[in-house]
């Protein structure tokens, strides 16, 4: 995308029902739960060390954010360096936004379990580069974006 600053759109369902969304809350709820017992194992949370270089990934914060901007807005613009990226890769992978066109709408993932938790947290450290002081994770790799013209589009 050449210079340009890069989006990942997301966008609120049609089915923004109070049952939709208090399941979509629930899951994340829980998905935060299994991934702070994840990283109580030691060999895990090594092998993750990288996503937690700055601040641990919340994804229970995450989702609280990115629903409370769709709540103003039916569709937000997220910039992929932001703070958020390796949460919104994670919740991704785990099924709590699906691609739709250009953008992700938020959808509820079937189940979430720890190995699941696991392997996006692993998926997400796919990206890591070894840039000669330790690896750098590259979460927007993994994320379809546009560039910035067509995100404020």
């Amino acid at each position: 995308m050449g210079n340009q600053i890069a989006h990942v759109l997301i966008e609120m369902t049609n089915e923004s029902d109070c049952r939709f969304i208090g399941s979509w809350f629930i899951k994340a709820a829980e998905a935060q739960r299994l991934w702070l017992q994840a990283l109580r194992n030691p060999s895990f949370r090594e092998s993750v060390l990288p996503l937690c270089v700055y601040v641990v990934p919340d994804l229970e914060c995450a989702a609280l954010f990115f629903f409370g901007e769709l709540e103003q807005r039916q569709v937000i613009a997220v910039d992929v360096d932001g703070d958020l990226t390796v949460e919104l890769a994670m919740m991704v992978h785990l099924g709590f936004f699906m691609r739709a066109g250009q953008s992700y709408r938020l959808t509820v993932p079937d189940v979430i379990s720890l190995e699941k938790v696991q392997e996006a947290a692993l998926f997400v450290m796919s990206t890591a580069k070894d840039l000669g002081f330790g690896p750098v994770v590259e979460p927007e790799r993994l994320l379809h974006a546009v560039p910035e013209a067509q995100a404020e589009g």
